[in-house]
């Protein structure tokens, strides 16, 4: 197993498919993980899985279904309750879940993103060496500078270890996923609108910076399945206003095929310490619980 890995590291720098060798016409070569369409690469490549990838193959998965399941409880009180849903709720009407659906899968894609760029740019996330380099600069700067860097509004923050730039991560996954799973993003600038105008304008102000829709709950969920995979992409730009729109239902129906897209990128991975490095990043928040604190395991959970 360890040489079948060895060989397609090799190939792989010589823009070849890792397995059976054939020539990737017109791909560059540090595009490491766009061999996953072959399919006699990925059967080998199947058949080799270490544990340290089967374990963040199931791992991402089960963090991705479980935030999928809760956002597709919107959708399927839309339109298979659709009485109840359209009732009278008395003073406190109720929402169909546009923003709450859409903070929720936009946290799924910021996940998937960087378990994403952790397999093809590992080097992208902040280190500990990261954290002492700011430190140790702000302590050598003269006084007046100094007093700048540690200011209450104007202090400059030591990197946290294990962070990226979230935007440059979904960029990246949009792009990559693209002839997969289109989002409607043509290219990085599109992709990067989409991250601020929604993600974090709703993450961080509660309200985005354009259209946030569901489809309308006149017919029953699979039929409206059919009806949004029939329509336009999850994200798109009127050419008159400029304005973004963004069809959380439209997304939400793509989740399943973008956790298969995600978990086959960790199964063709040929370099075992960036399948552990994103494992580690992802345990690390877990393992650093405030003493006192219990952790409630899947099957601890009564919701669930």
């Amino acid at each position: 197993m360890g040489s079948i890995r060895q060989l397609s590291k090799h190939l792989i720098l010589r823009g070849k498919h890792p397995v059976c060798g054939v020539k990737r016409p017109n791909v560059d070569a540090t595009r490491e993980l766009d061999y996953v369409t072959c399919k006699r690469c990925r059967r080998l490549f199947s058949s080799t899985l270490t544990l340290e990838q089967q374990k963040l193959r199931e791992d991402t998965r089960m963090r991705l279904r479980y935030l999928t399941k809760d956002c597709r409880t919107f959708f399927k009180v839309r339109h298979d309750q659709r009485d109840w849903f359209h009732g009278d709720h008395g003073d406190r009407p109720i929402g169909g879940g546009n923003f709450l659906t859409g903070i929720g899968l936009l946290s799924a894609l910021n996940f998937d993103a960087k378990v994403y760029l952790h397999l093809v740019d590992s080097k992208a996330f902040s280190t500990e060496e990261d954290r002492l380099t700011v430190k140790n600069a702000v302590k050598g700067l003269e006084a007046e500078v100094k007093k700048v860097a540690q200011g209450r509004r104007t202090r400059w923050e030591a990197p946290r270890i294990g962070g990226c730039n979230e935007q440059v991560a979904f960029t990246k996954f949009a792009q990559s996923i693209k002839p997969t799973i289109d989002l409607g993003l043509a290219d990085n600038e599109e992709a990067g609108e989409v991250w601020r105008f929604f993600r974090n304008a709703l993450a961080h102000m509660g309200w985005p910076l354009g259209m946030v829709l569901v489809l309308k709950s006149e017919r029953s969920s699979p039929e409206a399945e059919r009806i949004l995979r029939a329509g336009p992409k999850a994200f798109w730009k009127d050419d008159t206003t400029k304005r973004w729109s963004f069809n959380v239902d439209r997304l939400l129906i793509e989740m399943d095929a973008i956790s298969d897209w995600l978990s086959e990128q960790i199964e063709m991975c040929p370099y075992p310490e960036r399948v552990e490095s994103a494992a580690a990043w992802m345990t690390k928040d877990l393992m650093e619980v405030p003493k006192g604190v219990r952790m409630l395991t899947v099957p601890d959970c009564p919701t669930r």
